[in-house]
């Protein structure tokens, strides 16, 4: 008697079998977790999630184009106008000094400094009695520069921010954090100036011991 061999009944058009659970380079994927093309494809973003990464987008682009314009229409960066708005208000003060009250590296403030220095807006004195010490000054032009230069976002975002009651500001922070948390970044170092980019590092220069 001849063994008859069974072929399995193909599912019904337009239905696929199931695909075996595929190993990834760091083992097999659980099943519980969605796939992250998934998660990521903007035909699964709810409207609330949405409105979310629209409102961060604006973000980033007020800042970007807040810099863009201050370079365009005054030659300068966000954390060089900061630096000089700060000597401006509190006098002439040390490159550590500098360092110190914006939050920012030592090799950042020396660089901004080289570039500030390099178009006569500061200048390095040594201060008397105590030649060691050097200071940072605005010259003149350095003066004209930083008083002419519109109010930036960064400093009408912080007017309008300081105006809001205590517990409305506590709810922006613990819900900034939450986000910060949300993309990874909280490892990422960041002074408290708004420009685009991580790193705003730039080319050292042998400075003068303070």
């Amino acid at each position: 008697m001849e063994e008859k061999t069974i072929i399995p009944a193909a599912p019904p058009f337009g239905e696929l079998e199931p695909s075996p659970p595929t190993s990834m380079a760091g083992g097999d994927l659980p099943a519980s977790e969605p796939a992250l093309f998934e998660a990521d494809s903007p035909m699964h973003l709810s409207s609330f999630e949405r409105e979310i990464l629209i409102s961060l987008r604006r973000i980033l682009r007020a800042v970007s184009l807040s810099s863009r314009a201050l370079l365009r229409e005054h030659r300068l960066t966000s954390p060089q106008l900061a630096l000089m708005r700060h000597l401006v208000r509190h006098g002439p003060k040390s490159a550590g000094d500098l360092a110190r009250a914006l939050s920012l590296s030592q090799a950042t403030v020396t660089g901004i400094l080289n570039r500030l220095e390099d178009r006569g807006l500061v200048e390095r004195r040594r201060r008397a009695p105590d030649r060691r010490r050097v200071e940072v000054v605005l010259t003149h032009g350095g003066w004209e520069a930083a008083n002419s230069v519109p109010q930036p976002l960064q400093e009408r975002f912080a007017r309008r921010l300081a105006l809001l009651p205590v517990e409305h500001r506590e709810r922006i922070h613990e819900s900034l954090r939450e986000v910060v948390e949300l993309m990874e970044a909280t490892q990422i170092e960041a002074a408290p100036v708004l420009a685009p980019g991580v790193n705003m590092a730039e080319p050292e220069r042998p400075e003068p011991s303070e």
